[in-house]
């Protein structure tokens, strides 16, 4: 099944005709330009909760997330590289864009190299332990970042208010 773009310029209302064109002639006549993104700079492993400040959940997890975060900064090992945030997904919306968020807590784990997690957990001190615990495999399986997961790790870095301090 084939798909039709109105041509640039075309009426679309209701009463006016309407020119179409196939997809194969759109593509056709335009030539993607495909940019590479550049590398994400080495920050570590980056645990970001997103939540809203309406949910009254979130407010009960983020002191559960900071305590996880304080006792991962005091272990001497592999957890304690990484960095926690705490984000806002309506105050910092223009970064989370159109990432997929229905349930809350929902959690991304990621690094430069791809994203390891990103996805609701029980709002459990233990869980997200565990579940960091599980990540921490230097071979562990990740899937592409995508621009905005990019952008997250790219912001991060350079915005401490949205950090929790670890340890």
């Amino acid at each position: 099944m084939g798909w039709a773009r109105a041509a640039p310029g075309a009426v679309t209302h209701a009463l006016a005709p309407v020119r179409w064109m196939s997809a194969f002639s759109f593509f056709a006549m335009t030539e993607p330009t495909i940019v590479p993104a550049p590398p994400l700079a080495a920050s570590g492993r980056w645990v970001v909760c997103l939540c809203a400040a309406w949910c009254g959940l979130c407010t009960d997890y983020r002191r559960v997330f900071s305590g996880v975060a304080t006792a991962q900064g005091k272990h001497d090992g592999h957890l304690s590289a990484s960095r926690f945030a705490w984000l806002d997904i309506e105050d910092q919306a223009h970064w989370v864009g159109d990432l997929d968020i229905e349930t809350f807590p929902t959690l991304l784990v990621a690094d430069e190299q791809g994203v390891l997690f990103m996805g609701t957990l029980t709002p459990h001190a233990q869980t997200l332990a565990r579940l960091l615990a599980s990540l921490h495999a230097p071979d562990a399986l990740r899937t592409p970042h995508t621009d905005l997961t990019r952008l997250l790790l790219t912001q991060l870095p350079r915005h401490p208010e949205f950090q929790v301090p670890a340890g």
